[in-house]
């Protein structure tokens, strides 16, 4: 994909995990959905290899740094499309508003 002659635009739109994340990294544009997660790692894989217990997965996802707001504070993505309530399963007609 880096070398398509055309502008690749990646949306995140659940879990942007492993390999699958270091693969949309060549994006473009890269936005995420509100509730959605990017990183190269499982919380749960990741807290297996360090505390070698899954169990401490919230542990992980906190230290991983893997949400939307993370990732844009960070300068990874370019912009976050806001989803309403729970999320925007919860209510498909619903067009999302202007992206963050």
């Amino acid at each position: 994909m880096s070398r398509l002659g055309v502008p690749v635009i990646v949306v995140v739109i659940g879990e942007g995990g492993s390999g699958g994340a270091l693969a949309l990294g060549v994006g473009n544009r890269i936005y995420m959905m509100e509730n959605a997660v990017y990183s190269v790692i499982s919380p749960e894989n990741c807290a297996v290899i360090i505390h070698r217990d899954s169990g401490k997965a919230a542990w992980a996802a906190s230290a991983l740094k893997m949400t939307a707001q993370d990732m844009l504070s960070f300068g990874i993505i370019d912009g976050i499309i806001p989803e309403p309530g729970e999320g925007a399963h919860t209510d498909p007609t619903t067009p999302p508003t202007r992206c963050a």
